[in-house]
């Protein structure tokens, strides 16, 4: 019994990862300070995911300030405050995503979800079309 479980859960991951990797979708992984965060980025590169750097956000970082500048949330902040929140991994990810120069943005392990959605919501925004947001955590064995 125990080893049919495991292989029913193991279809599940294994088709969580085909489908992840047949939509060649580029991911952004924030968190690399947290060292399972960067053992997961170099496994995932092993098995082909394209995974994005921030530094492509760094080598923007000017643009991507000018950028944060013109959102309504930032209309009373600072340069300093600007640039306090711009230091944060979470933030540079996901203006990578706004931008398009990553499809997904996996987070959480450093992150709080309520960090992780409040700064999506402000940052990338909201489909107008949809009326909740949630998160969703995958838990499965190895």
């Amino acid at each position: 019994m125990g080893c049919r479980l495991r292989s029913r859960k193991n279809k599940y991951k294994q088709d969580i990862i085909n489908r992840a990797l047949n939509s060649n979708s580029k991911i952004i992984l924030p968190e690399l300070i947290d060292s399972r965060v960067n053992k997961a980025v170099n496994k995932m590169k092993t098995m082909g995911f394209n995974i994005v750097n921030l530094d492509l956000f760094h080598d923007n970082y000017t643009l991507y300030k000018n950028y944060l500048m013109n959102k309504k949330f930032t209309a009373n902040w600072t340069n300093e405050m600007i640039d306090e929140y711009l230091s944060k991994p979470l933030v540079q990810g996901l203006l990578l995503v706004d931008d398009n120069k990553a499809d997904a943005l996996i987070a959480g392990s450093i992150y709080s979800t309520g960090d992780v959605i409040r700064s999506s919501i402000r940052i990338v925004g909201v489909d107008l079309e949809s009326k909740w947001v949630s998160s969703v955590f995958f838990m499965i064995s190895p």
